[in-house]
């Protein structure tokens, strides 16, 4: 259940909070997951009518200093996050350029370019249910089960 990676000291981690990071702070310094901790602190505050758990996570919230992100976070999300990025940018980017092409033409090539899009559209729907078709017919299972 514990966590090798326990940090040695007790913050608050303000990137992985839903609150104010106390949670997120004590699962890191036990070593244990996030979720366990909130679940605990949640049946504890059922368990003791709900004053005493909000008091001590308030304390907690004012004791605590909140760390910088550190560098197992960093290290953590570095590249999911830069390639989340990349991905968020590129769709941008995409989006831009199709709304671009939309909004500028006037009246008649407007309505041009959405006869446009509606004919790829349906050109890609009609793709999909061949290739369902496909995959659900009797061939396709047979053909697999040859090659394995």
């Amino acid at each position: 259940m514990g966590n090798p990676k326990a940090s040695s000291s007790l913050y608050r981690l303000p990137e992985k909070a839903k609150v104010a990071g106390v949670c997120a702070g004590i699962a890191d310094y036990l070593g244990f997951e996030i979720w366990h901790v909130r679940l605990a602190v949640v049946l504890a505050f059922f368990l003791t009518g709900g004053g005493p758990v909000i008091l001590a996570y308030i304390i907690a919230w004012f004791i605590l200093e909140p760390s910088s992100i550190s560098s197992r976070v960093k290290s953590e999300t570095h590249s999911t996050s830069s390639k989340s990025a990349q991905f968020s940018a590129n769709l941008e980017a995409k989006l831009r350029d199709a709304k671009d092409k939309i909004f500028s033409s006037k009246g008649v090539e407007q309505e041009m370019s959405t006869k446009e899009l509606r004919t790829k559209l349906e050109k890609i729907q009609k793709r999909i249910q061949s290739l369902e078709a496909y995959v659900t017919s009797t061939e396709y299972t047979f053909k697999r089960e040859l090659a394995e």
